[in-house]
């Protein structure tokens, strides 16, 4: 019976957060990502504050609503945060530096593995279809493909080459 109050908890903490998450993207819709470092900034120093001054006298149930489900939801930059200055406070400083490293390194790699795994073989949307969902990203209207240069150097750094299918629309390939 314990656990399934672990899985309500989780379930419901996991709810408020998402919740919580999706209000602050709403509010803070700018062209750079404020609205990921704030949710990460907050969610990381209030879970710190919450783990180091009341974490040790929490109840489990609540310990597994708030750093499981609402900042597990709200950002995982707090679970992250939290382990590394654990490992500090160990004066395990390699640890520390290796779970910077790996999760910065591998997550970044893993976010680019999963974007080139996306699109392998999708049609990419020309430039009226960009402008109409995305206005922002639009760079040149003469290239009649998705012009974003930052992605096209990565598109080249993994060997992907762009190819257009039957209907004149870029595609990539491998």
């Amino acid at each position: 019976m314990d656990s399934m109050y672990l899985v309500l908890a989780v379930a419901a903490g996991g709810a408020i957060g998402a919740v919580l998450r999706f209000a602050v993207y709403r509010t803070v819709d700018t062209e750079f990502p404020w609205a990921t470092f704030i949710v990460n900034i907050v969610g990381c120093m209030l879970a710190s504050f919450l783990m180091f001054r009341y974490g040790i006298d929490m109840d489990s149930t609540l310990r597994t609503f708030l750093f499981v489900g609402i900042f597990g939801a709200f950002t995982t930059m707090s679970t992250f945060s939290i382990d590394t200055v654990n490992l500090l406070c160990d004066q395990n400083y390699v640890g520390a530096g290796a779970n910077v490293l790996i999760n910065s390194v591998l997550c970044v790699a893993g976010a680019v593995a999963g974007r080139y795994v996306a699109l392998l073989g999708r049609r990419l949307p020309d430039v009226r279809e960009l402008e109409l969902h995305h206005p922002r990203q639009v760079r040149d209207p003469d290239l009649q493909l998705i012009a974003d240069p930052p992605c096209a150097e990565v598109d080249a750094l993994l060997g992907l080459r762009g190819g257009v299918d039957r209907y004149g629309h870029r595609t990539l390939d491998a």
